[in-house]
């Protein structure tokens, strides 16, 4: 289990301008604020992602003087404390990088970031070899993912930003209909992980089929929520399961044992050459 310590973080009223906000912001070198209604209640949050988004509404002083409450991301997603511990995997299902964590009596204890999961994903026991390329071979690994809302890509992006060992790339299903376009990627990725939830069913179908003909592709895996998912599919992915052809992941995703797949795989391949 990682060991996840939420920080202590600013709690603003809504209605408070902003320009207020963003000075604080910057003046306290922090990336996010909560943000409180007339209650006191936290009703949302407002991050440096949030100010790239609606760039376009706060450039012209006017818009500045409005309340900060007109642009906050809401309703607020949190955990308590009880579920700190599915944190990754609330934020890549979720698309978030700030996790406000509250006690079983809604009083708020802290804030867990992005940068907080991946430094104890990073420093956990668990943790495989392949972030620091210690352990494996000394060639470099390069990821193909396949994620249509771009969460999965993200947060694995974000994870192995500072690997020399390891590159992410984000692939389209799109963009791997032809014959050549296929053998570009095969021939151009050592693994392939493939979110399905969301993808076109028909442009999968094909993906799928090819990769079940093609001995080159030796890692994909599979992410999918079983909630998502008809019976048939669910069906011809127990299978591929079964077979070992493919490696499968429920979500939420257990991110080490992901990572320990695809180093184990690689020290396998590597040792066989």
């Amino acid at each position: 289990m990682l060991h996840l310590r939420p920080t202590t973080c600013e709690v603003i009223p809504c209605t408070t301008k902003i320009s207020e906000v963003l000075e604080t912001m910057r003046s306290n070198n922090t990336g996010f604020v909560l943000l409180s209604n007339s209650t006191g209640n936290i009703q949302g949050i407002f991050t440096q992602s949030d100010v790239i988004k609606k760039i376009e509404t706060i450039t012209d002083p006017e818009s500045l003087e409005r309340q900060i409450g007109v642009i906050m991301s809401q309703p607020l997603k949190y955990l308590t404390v009880d579920m700190m511990h599915t944190c990754a995997e609330f934020m890549v299902e979720n698309n978030i990088s700030h996790v406000p964590i509250f006690s079983r009596k809604k009083e708020l204890i802290g804030v867990i970031t992005a940068d907080t999961v991946l430094k104890s994903l990073v420093h956990y026991s668990g943790m495989p070899p392949i972030y620091s390329g210690k352990g494996t071979t000394d060639d470099f690994r390069l990821l193909g993912v396949l994620s249509p809302d771009g969460a999965f890509y993200n947060y694995m992006k974000s994870i192995f930003e500072n690997s020399d060992y390891l590159g992410i790339d984000r692939l389209y299903f799109g963009n791997m209909q032809e014959p050549s376009q296929l053998k570009r990627v095969i021939e151009q990725y050592d693994a392939l992980i493939i979110d399905i939830d969301e993808a076109p069913r028909k442009e999968f179908i094909h993906i799928l089929r090819e990769f079940l003909e093609t001995p080159e592709i030796e890692t994909v895996g599979l992410l999918y929520d079983p909630k998502k998912q008809d019976s048939d599919l669910l069906d011809v992915i127990n299978k591929l399961k079964v077979s070992g052809q493919f490696h499968v992941y429920t979500k939420p995703v257990h991110i080490v044992n992901l990572i320990a797949d695809l180093n184990d795989a690689w020290n396998i391949k590597s040792k066989s050459k």
